[in-house]
C-alpha cells in the first residue's frame, strides 16, 4: 500500500510540473504573438514578427468568376480620394475646411487672395486634428485626405499644412516589447514602423495590417503628418482619375484581358507601378495576390512577375 501511495504522489508531482510548464510557455507565446495589445511603461524591446496566418490561396479561375475575399466587415481597398471628397465630412474641422475649398472654387482668380488667410488658418487647425486622427482612426484619416486634383488649386500657404501622400516600395517593421524583469507585466506593446523612400514613419494601422508580421520590400501607401503615418490596409490604391484615354486598350493586371471588357475600368497604383483593372473584384483579387506574395518566400510585382525577395529572416530577432 505504501508503495502504491508513493507512485501516486510521484505521478501527481509530475503532472503539476507539466501543467506549470505549459502555462508558462503559453504566456510567453502570447507576449510576442498579439500585435493588438496596448502599450505599457518602461519596456525591454526586441523585434519580432506578429503571428503569421496562412497565406491566402491564389485561385486560377476565369476573370469573370474572381470574387473578393469574404469574412471581413469592410472593403479593404478604399475608394479614390476624389470620390470620397464629394461627401462633406461630419467632423467640424474637416467640414469647415471642405466648405472653404468649395467657396474658393467658385471665386474668381482676382478675389482668391482675400480668402487665402482664412484658408491657411482653417488648414492649420485641420492639420492638428488630422495628426490626432492618424493615430486614433487611421482608416478615417485616409478617407479624409485631400485629393491631388484639389491640392493643385490651393494656395501654397494652405498646401503646406496638408498631409503628405506616401507611396512606394518599402519595409513594414513590427516590434514587440515586454516588461523588464522584476516589473509586473501590463501586457505586451507593439510598435510599427514604415521605411520608405529613405524616410522612417511611425505607422498606425487597421484591419488586416493589425495582425501582419514584418514585411520587407513590399508595396505600401498612406498619408503622413510629420513622422506619423496612417498606413492603408491594402497595397492597392485606386487613383483619382483614370488615364484610359491615353492608353490604347489597356490590359487588366489580374486577368490579362482588356480592362474595358466589363465597362468598369479602374486605374490603380501599387508601390511604384501604375496599372489597370477590370473592376473592383479584380482590385480585391490583386490585393490577395500581393498579400500571398508578401507571406511567401518569393514575391511578385503587381503584374504577377516573379521577383526574388530581399534577404531577410522573419521571426524573433
Amino acid at each position: 500500500m505504501k508503495q502504491i501511495r508513493g507512485l501516486i504522489g510521484t505521478a501527481a508531482v509530475g503532472l503539476g510540473v507539466l501543467f506549470l510548464a505549459s502555462v508558462r510557455h503559453g504566456r510567453e507565446s502570447a507576449i510576442v504573438s498579439d500585435p493588438k495589445a496596448s502599450d505599457v511603461g518602461t519596456q525591454r524591446s526586441q523585434t519580432v514578427s506578429a503571428a503569421q496566418p496562412p497565406a491566402p490561396a491564389i485561385a486560377s479561375v476565369p476573370s469573370n468568376t474572381v470574387e473578393p475575399s469574404g469574412n471581413r466587415g469592410e472593403v479593404r481597398i478604399l475608394p479614390s480620394s476624389e470620390a470620397l471628397w464629394k461627401a462633406r465630412p461630419k467632423e467640424p474641422a474637416f467640414g469647415r475646411f471642405h466648405d472653404w475649398v468649395e467657396r474658393l472654387g467658385t471665386t474668381s482668380p482676382s478675389d482668391r487672395q482675400a480668402l487665402e488667410a482664412e484658408g491657411a488658418a482653417l488648414a492649420k487647425v485641420r492639420r492638428g486634428k488630422m495628426s490626432d486622427l492618424i493615430e486614433a482612426d487611421p482608416r478615417r484619416a485616409l478617407e479624409l485626405a485631400v485629393p491631388d486634383s484639389v491640392r493643385d488649386m490651393l494656395p501654397a500657404s494652405v498646401v503646406v499644412e496638408l498631409e503628405t501622400r506616401v507611396q512606394g516600395t518599402g519595409d513594414f517593421l513590427v516590434r514587440a516589447s515586454t516588461a523588464p524583469e522584476g516589473v509586473e507585466p501590463g501586457g505586451p506593446s507593439v510598435d510599427r514602423t514604415v521605411s520608405i523612400g529613405g524616410v522612417d514613419y511611425r505607422a498606425f494601422v487597421y484591419g488586416e495590417r493589425s495582425s501582419q508580421p514584418t514585411f520587407i520590400g513590399v508595396p505600401l501607401h498612406g498619408i503622413a503628418i510629420d513622422a506619423r503615418l496612417a498606413l492603408a490596409e491594402s497595397p492597392v490604391r485606386l487613383l483619382e482619375s483614370a488615364s484610359l484615354a491615353s492608353v490604347n486598350d489597356p490590359n487588366c493586371a489580374v486577368s490579362g484581358a482588356s480592362a474595358l471588357a466589363n465597362g468598369t475600368p479602374l486605374e490603380a497604383a501599387v508601390g511604384d507601378q501604375r496599372l489597370f483593372l477590370c473592376g473592383n473584384a479584380h482590385a480585391e483579387a490583386l490585393h490577395d495576390r500581393l498579400l500571398a506574395a508578401a507571406y511567401g518566400t518569393d514575391s511578385t510585382d503587381a503584374t504577377g512577375a516573379r521577383q526574388l525577395r530581399r534577404t531577410y529572416t522573419e521571426g524573433s530577432k
